[in-house]
């Protein structure tokens, strides 16, 4: 599975963030390379966005 934005190996398993999906090393879940603008009034998203499986809805 990749991620929709950046294309980078996601999985929902990783052991230190479950059910969250994120790449494969201890990155984290945030997708440095969204394609959706920045909502500049939505503070879920202040830090950035996350990964996105590549077959997701927008």
């Amino acid at each position: 599975m990749t991620c929709g934005d950046c294309g980078e190996p996601i999985t929902d398993r990783h052991p230190n963030w479950p059910g969250v999906w994120t790449t494969l090393v201890d990155i984290g879940p945030q997708c440095d390379k969204r394609s959706r603008p920045y909502p500049e009034e939505d503070e879920d998203n202040a830090c950035g966005f996350p990964h996105r499986p590549s077959n997701a809805v927008a």
